[in-house]
C-alpha cells in the first residue's frame, strides 16, 4: 500500500537539500550564468541541455523536456516511487527528519481504493491470459515492420508495443 509523507517532512527536505549537489553526483555540470548546465541523463546529446537552477531548486532538460524537483530526478534516473525518492535525498543528505520510513501504514479502504485494487487484479488476469499469445505471436513478427509498430522493449517475461497515434486499426502480419 502506498505511504503517505507528510507536506512538512517533503518540504523541510527540499528546503534543506542543494539540487546541484545531488544532480551533480550523477551529471557533470558547469556554472553557466546562475544555472549550471550538463548533458542530460535521460537522453543521447552532443551540446548541453540540461540545465539546473540553484536558485529555484529545479532542473529542466531544453531537449527532451524532463524537468522537476529533485525528488522528480531521482525518481526518473533510479526508478523509485517518490517516497524513495524522499527518503533517498534526505539520506544522501545526511539529514534526520521526524518520520517513520518503516512500514507503509494501511490505505482506507474506500470505494476508490476497492476499485482500484478490482482493476489490478483484473489486470494481472489478462496480463496471464494473453501473455503466452503475445509470446508466440512475437515469434512470427517480421523485424521489418517499422510502418505499424515499433517494439519499445523485449526481456524474456514481455514486450511492450508502441502504435503511432496516426494509426486508428493496426494489424499483426504472421509469418
Amino acid at each position: 500500500m502506498a505511504q503517505r509523507i507528510p507536506q512538512e517532512v517533503i518540504e523541510e527536505v527540499r528546503h534543506r537539500t542543494n539540487i546541484v549537489d545531488i544532480i551533480g553526483q550523477y551529471v557533470q555540470l558547469k556554472k553557466s550564468g546562475k544555472n549550471y548546465m550538463g548533458l542530460c541523463p535521460f537522453h543521447e546529446e552532443r551540446s548541453p541541455s540540461f540545465s539546473v537552477a540553484e536558485d529555484k531548486q529545479i532542473f529542466h532538460c531544453f531537449g527532451c523536456g524532463k524537468g522537476g524537483t529533485v525528488f522528480n530526478f531521482l525518481q526518473e534516473i533510479e526508478g523509485i516511487s517518490f517516497p524513495e525518492s524522499v527518503k533517498r535525498v534526505a539520506d544522501l543528505e545526511h539529514l534526520s527528519v521526524d518520520f517513520d520510513w518503516s512500514e507503509p501504514r494501511e490505505v482506507a479502504d474506500t470505494p476508490e481504493n476497492q476499485q482500484r485494487r478490482s482493476l489490478l487484479q483484473l489486470h494481472s488476469k489478462a496480463a496471464e491470459l494473453y501473455h503466452p499469445i503475445l509470446v508466440s505471436l512475437l515469434g512470427c513478427l517480421s523485424k521489418e515492420i517499422t510502418v505499424r509498430f515499433w517494439i519499445v522493449s523485449i526481456n524474456e517475461s514481455c514486450f511492450q508495443l508502441m502504435i503511432p497515434k496516426a494509426m486508428s486499426s493496426p494489424f499483426l502480419v504472421a509469418c
